[in-house]
């Protein structure tokens, strides 16, 4: 059987023994078979273990298998694929093929619940510190059993199955007493299974078809089958891109081109202070200029902590302070490329642009009087003025008028204005007096918010015509002072 799964897979002979193998229709005697035989056979009238004793023989070997078993053994091979101790020779490797079994999962609740009921009542009884925390878990198999049958989880037929491999017999049978002892640390439990290899080698192979029965499998809710997928990697080598750092446990190298990502290329530093946040971005800043020369740095930088850095690669930098004749407009409207819309026929720019903008003013509001924000009144009214400052320019959500002169937040100061004298310029005609007089008393509260714009102001610079470029003409970086 396993030199059939060899070349089907490899096309390459099982190494055989001197012997040939030996085809025999009729019972096969305890004298013929000895520990390094592989018996084959057709169907196991049961799965309980009387019955596997009763065809294969005893749990210990085919070396003590009675003769009544003739309607079952059909074939004693003398091949290279031998049973050993519930294990086979496959070519020159010994194999031993493991599962979980069904009542082997730590996660099992009926199981567990009733474990820590019994655990916490002895450390109350005892009273043991850590009964709490023993409390604490029984809680939370407690909340997966109520969900279970709320039906928020739902139950997933699972087989884990592995294989160990090793060079001699006695190597596969230590990897394996091994492989058991570190899981049973963690309440995991494994079986090896007996007197079917075929089917276990076939369900491990590239085929990934399962040929062994039901018994293997267990239910498991899907919180607990997506811990079994970390999506982790051994390594990660991109062509295109810089080195990241280097893989904790094999020291393999990292590499990966963020801009080569299918969802964005967005990325965040986090990490605990003094724990290498800014050297890390100003690395890998460094080593993405030097990878890609058609890729410029903008760098909101208003503590000079890059300004050293640059001057010491000799780097040439502009350094660009917003404020004064230097102006940002946050109602700046760009053309979304025609490429771009035509892959996403659903795109919206307009609508996201009012989207950032109204996001924008409410992170100006919080600040300046120390609340959370706007309201869902103050963002209706601040939502329309914005859109009709862009309509006021001639923009509106076809992409064909973006090219237009965007509007400034004076524009939506000035629309504010005459929201709070007359609100049915918004409204219409048909609202009611209570609805305009709501209108008109929110525009003028957001239009007292608007101030720091005008002339003078705290924001007036970003009152004005965005005329920074972010990519001088000679220079790959710029520094922004904000």
């Amino acid at each position: 059987m396993f030199e059939t799964l060899r070349q089907k897979f490899t096309g390459e002979e099982t190494m055989r023994r001197e012997d040939p193998p030996r085809e025999d229709k009729r019972a096969a005697s305890a004298e013929e078979m000895n520990s390094d035989d592989l018996v084959t056979g057709g169907a196991v009238p049961g799965e309980s273990d009387e019955d596997l004793r009763t065809v294969w023989g005893s749990r210990t070997g085919p070396d003590t298998l009675p003769s009544g078993a003739d309607a079952t053994v059909t074939s004693v091979s003398a091949s290279s694929a031998q049973l050993l101790s519930h294990g086979g020779r496959f070519g020159s490797a010994y194999c031993k093929v493991m599962y979980v079994p069904r009542d082997g999962w730590p996660a099992n609740p009926e199981r567990r619940v009733k474990t820590k009921n019994k655990e916490l009542y002895s450390k109350r009884q005892a009273g043991a510190p850590d009964a709490g925390t023993v409390a604490d878990e029984k809680q939370e198999l407690d909340a997966t059993l109520r969900a279970i049958e709320a039906g928020v989880e739902s139950i997933y037929w699972v087989g884990v199955y592995f294989v160990v491999r090793a060079s001699t017999k006695g190597d596969v049978d230590d990897a394996a007493d091994e492989i058991a002892h570190d899981l049973a640390k963690d309440e995991l439990d494994v079986s090896t299974l007996d007197w079917v290899p075929t089917e276990g080698m076939t369900t491990v192979s590239p085929i990934g078809k399962r040929e062994l029965p039901d018994r293997t499998l267990t239910a498991m809710t899907g919180s607990a089958l997506q811990c079994l997928f970390p999506f982790s990697t051994a390594s990660m080598i991109e062509e295109s891109g810089v080195l990241y750092g280097y893989h904790g446990l094999n020291g393999s190298p990292i590499t990966v081109d963020r801009f080569n990502r299918k969802n964005g290329y967005n990325q965040l530093v986090v990490g605990n202070i003094g724990a290498g946040k800014s050297y890390g971005a100003k690395l890998l800043l460094l080593r993405r200029l030097v990878r890609d020369r058609d890729i410029s740095g903008v760098i909101v930088d208003p503590r000079g902590e890059f300004r050293e850095l640059i001057d010491a690669f000799g780097l040439d930098a502009e350094s660009v302070t917003v404020g004064g004749d230097k102006g940002i407009n946050p109602l700046q409207i760009e053309p979304t490329p025609a490429g771009v819309l035509e892959q996403r026929h659903d795109m919206d720019p307009f609508g996201e642009k009012i989207e950032s903008v109204l996001a924008f003013f409410e992170a100006l509001h919080a600040e300046s009087d120390d609340t959370s924000g706007l309201d869902a009144g103050d963002r209706a009214v601040l939502s329309q003025a914005i859109t009709d400052a862009y309509n006021d320019a001639g923009i509106t959500k076809d992409p064909a008028t973006h090219s237009r002169d965007s509007p400034l937040p004076e524009d939506v100061d000035r629309i504010l204005g005459t929201y709070a004298g007359d609100a049915t310029v918004a409204l219409g005609t048909d609202a009611s007096e209570r609805e305009i007089e709501k209108w008109e008393d929110r525009a003028a509260e957001l239009r007292i918010a608007m101030r720091p714009f005008r002339d003078g102001g705290r924001y007036d610079h970003l009152n004005q015509p965005t005329n920074i470029g972010l990519r001088p003409d000679g220079s790959r970086i710029v520094l922004l002072d904000t």
